[in-house]
C-alpha cells in the first residue's frame, strides 16, 4: 500500500464512514469536488489551512485507484503515472 494512503481514514463515527482526510470531517469526495471545480492545490491549501499538500495527493491517488467515486475522471486535470500524480 502506498504510504500516502495512510492519510485517508474510514471511521464509522466520522462522516458516516465516508473516506475522510486524517479523521477530520473533510471527505475525499469534498476535496475532489474542489479540484473538479477548477481550484488549484494552492487555492485549496489557502482556503483550508488544516489540509496539507499530501492530503490532496492522497485523495487523487484514491480517486484513481477506486473508479466508483462519484466524480467523472474527465473533470480532473490530473493523471496517475507510476504511482505519482501529474498535472
Amino acid at each position: 500500500m502506498h504510504h500516502i494512503l495512510s492519510r485517508i481514514a474510514i471511521n464509522p463515527n466520522v462522516c458516516k464512514g465516508k473516506p475522510c482526510m486524517r479523521n477530520m470531517r473533510f471527505t475525499v469526495v469534498q476535496l475532489l469536488e474542489l479540484l473538479a471545480s477548477g481550484m488549484t492545490f494552492d487555492e485549496i491549501l489557502a482556503g483550508y489551512p488544516y489540509l496539507e499538500k499530501e492530503d490532496i495527493e492522497a485523495c487523487l491517488l484514491v480517486y484513481y485507484m477506486l473508479p466508483k467515486l462519484p466524480i467523472p475522471k474527465m473533470l480532473l486535470p490530473y493523471s496517475l503515472k507510476n504511482g505519482k500524480i501529474h498535472c
